[in-house]
């Protein structure tokens, strides 16, 4: 819905009840009959309708069949060109009906044109005769005529005429300040010849402005000499106004937005705000047609209203809106926002970006703000909207990190899930087509974005997709990654998916049939099974955990058919350690302790630890009890990555501590690759930390003692001494290097 932004032409297209201002106007000049020349203004901001005034005017006319000679200039047609005056005079000379010819001769009035085309100079104050023409390049005068014999001429052919000449001058606003000096001495001193009516069109502002910067003296009072009859536009009252706007909006967002029970009240919702913006149809179609070929192009990737008010703040208040633009920490809050000094740091800036405001007040650019940007309600009271976030997420509010930069770009970086491809994955209903779109979208690196996706969007899946992906899931989850600074890791985020996915079914039994199809299927992942039946194990209570027995009520299967399983399961296992795939697991940790749990023919423990003690298996062993994690815990704050392995679960396959360390001090003296030389060179440290660390003043016998905050190293050479303060960073604790161990 495209608006064309072009004036009415019909007294009947009138929307803005104007019409009668229009018709009294045009009756009050038919009614002048003095034959001294009339200037009128009709005077009003850009974009309140001047020239549809004037159109209408022209149709009232038009209707009555007056007879009255009508030229409409528009001098803006001939903005930048030296002939401005020629062009004027040279339309007046091609009036053609003998009302007008009969009377006036009109090679006179091409003669004036002609004339002043290489006028070098004239000054407003002094009229016509301040006019300096080179006569090299001029010679159109005889030598006895002058401009003012060649204008009292024109004159008195003038005064001849029956019928009143009615010139039109719109747009003199839109011109060049030395072309408003030219219509202006038009106006007032070159063709202010009897029975001619003008009708000028101007913003008073932008006109004496133009006046201001020629230097002319008082510039509003020379107005006042020139414009015999000053009108202002009226007002648009906000009725009306408001009827329009909204009629324009309702018409854009029904295209767009569902029509049901909500509809009325999301429209009104965003209206209230948006109406805030707009003084004038011009604004208002501006809008529409931006908003308009914007939002058909990233429909799919942001809120409707939400999109509707950030266009709104582009376009009318620009510098707020490049503020949002630039500090999206400021108006997307994380848990460092909230602390006092920072809230009233955050507070402060908030205040000096309203203060930017050019159309709005502060009380209406803070309530939209407000409404963009909930969460700012948290720097000027003590409030918790966390609980709102995933409603948030959910409509692809602007407020949201994942949403935030689709409202600032119409090109969507490469890497950002687009909407399309969501629900094209939801509609599909082919388990290989799904899983393929799965690992497609994490060698993009996008799977948590998808996860937050799914778990905010799981009731769009349609039903009878749910068991393929569940299946999908259960077959490659082990496969999916997701970044080291991610705050809960991909196992959390595995298992919420996948009992959201179960609680689509109405019972237990259809859940089994798709788990029991899933796991017989799955090839390529095991610990989303394993760690799925674990889970119900839990509920249970199948650990015996003394008082953690859950209600049996949330176990998404039955007790029977878990075993069921869980039986599958162990055959799966013992597949994966026959082919050798189950030790690069890098959930090896999980599924061995469930395993060892379920399987009641094989003695779990004793496999593992034959398999650790056979050449470098140790090092995949270690890779499986490892947790890659970050220290991030906020948007704001710096990360670090950090590894750490189980050293008490891992102790369960060694006979202690000191067999554990001395079998990777063992497998660090062959010959590792880099990756390998990491792992062992971490867990050692690791373990030195944890059960061999050593303080400033103890005894400990000779050796080198590395410290634990610098790595610097203290040598000691007699059993007897004391450990010191570290002298680099004086600090007091230390491990003892491995070959002294």
């Amino acid at each position: 819905m495209f608006i064309e932004d072009n004036p009415i032409y019909l007294l009947d297209d009138d929307k803005l009840n104007r019409r009668k201002f229009a018709e009294s106007l045009a009756q009050s000049i038919l009614n002048h009959k003095n034959e001294n020349c009339l200037t009128i203004s009709l005077m009003g901001k850009w974009g309140s309708g001047k020239t549809s005034i004037i159109n209408m005017v022209k149709d009232y006319w038009n209707q009555l069949d007056s007879d009255n000679i009508i030229v409409h200039f528009n001098p803006w047609h001939f903005s930048n060109n030296d002939n401005l005056l020629f062009q004027f005079f040279d339309i007046l000379s091609n009036i053609s009906g003998k009302e007008f010819t009969d009377y006036v001769n009109t090679d006179n009035l091409k003669k004036l044109g002609k004339s002043l085309i290489n006028m070098t100079s004239f000054s407003l104050n002094f009229g016509l005769g301040s006019i300096n023409i080179n006569p090299e390049v001029n010679n159109t005068l005889s030598d006895e005529e002058t401009l003012f014999s060649l204008k009292n001429k024109i004159s008195e052919d003038f005064k001849k005429l029956k019928k009143s000449v009615i010139i039109i001058i719109d747009d003199i606003d839109r011109l060049a300040d030395n072309e408003v000096q030219q219509i202006l001495m038009l106006v007032k001193s070159l063709a202010d010849f009897p029975h001619v009516v003008y009708i000028l069109s101007f913003d008073k502002d932008a006109v004496v402005g133009s006046l201001e910067n020629l230097k002319v003296y008082a510039p509003e009072m020379f107005l006042e000499k020139i414009i015999q009859i000053p009108i202002v536009v009226p007002e648009i009252r906000e009725s009306q106004l408001d009827n329009v706007v909204a009629s324009y909006l309702n018409d854009f967002y029904k295209n767009y937005r569902n029509v049901d029970e909500t509809y009325q009240k999301d429209f009104f919702d965003i209206y209230s705000y948006l109406r805030l913006f707009f003084d004038n149809l011009r604004d208002l179609y501006r809008y529409v047609n931006i908003i308009t070929f914007y939002f058909s192009v990233i429909k799919n990737n942001v809120y409707i209203n939400d999109f509707m008010l950030i266009l709104a703040l582009q376009l009318f208040e620009h510098k707020i809106y490049n503020k949002i633009k630039d500090n999206p920490s400021l108006f997307l809050v994380s848990t460092e926002n909230q602390k006092y000094d920072v809230k009233n740091d955050n507070k402060d800036k908030i205040q000096k970006i309203m203060e930017l405001r050019s159309k709005l007040s502060e009380d209406e650019i803070y309530s939209v703000l407000l409404k963009l940007f909930p969460r700012i309600r948290m720097y000027y009271r003590n409030i918790d909207l966390e609980d709102s976030y995933r409603d948030w997420k959910y409509n692809f509010r602007i407020c949201t990190t994942e949403y935030f930069y689709n409202y600032f770009t119409l090109n969507l970086d490469a890497e950002d899930l687009s909407v399309n491809s969501i629900e094209d994955l939801f509609n599909l209903g082919d388990v290989e087509k799904i899983s393929k779109m799965f690992l497609e979208y994490d060698r993009n690196n996008q799977t948590k974005e998808l996860f937050d996706i799914i778990i905010n969007r799981i009731r769009d899946i349609p039903n009878e997709n749910v068991p393929f992906f569940i299946i999908s899931l259960i077959d490659i989850g082990d496969q999916l990654h997701l970044p080291f600074n991610t705050f809960f890791d991909k196992r959390i985020y595995l298992s919420r998916i996948i009992d959201d996915l179960l609680k689509e079914f109405e019972n237990n039994s259809e859940r089994f049939n798709v788990l029991e199809k899933a796991i017989d299927n799955s090839e390529n992942s095991l610990y989303v099974a394993v760690e799925f039946l674990s889970s119900q194990d839990f509920i249970y209570n199948k650990f015996n955990y003394e008082n953690d027995r859950k209600d049996v009520s949330e176990a998404l299967i039955n007790e029977d058919d878990l075993e069921k399983l869980e039986d599958m399961m162990v055959l799966k296992i013992r597949k994966w350690d026959e082919t050798d795939k189950l030790w690069d697991s890098l959930d090896l940790e999980y599924i061995l302790y469930s395993w060892e749990f379920w399987d009641r023919d094989i003695d779990v423990a004793k496999r593992v630890h034959e398999f650790i003690h056979e050449g470098k298996n140790a090092l995949r062993f270690a890779r499986g009890f490892r947790n890659i994690n970050s220290t991030v815990m906020h948007a704001d704050s710096p990360s670090e990555i950090i590894q750490k392995f189980n050293l008490k679960s891992m102790l369960k396959y060694f006979g202690s501590i000191d067999e554990l360390r001395s079998k990777y001090v063992e497998i660090c003296n062959e010959s590792l690759n880099d990756s390998e030389k990491e792992i062992c060179n971490s867990l050692i440290k690791q373990v030195d930390e944890e059960y061999f660390t050593f303080k400033s003043g103890q005894k400990s016998g000779a050796g080198t003692y590395i410290c634990i905050n610098c790595n610097q190293e203290i040598i000691l050479d007699d059993n007897n001494d004391v450990i010191p303060p570290c002298p680099k960073c004086n600090g007091v604790n230390f491990t003892k290097s491995n070959n002294n161990i």
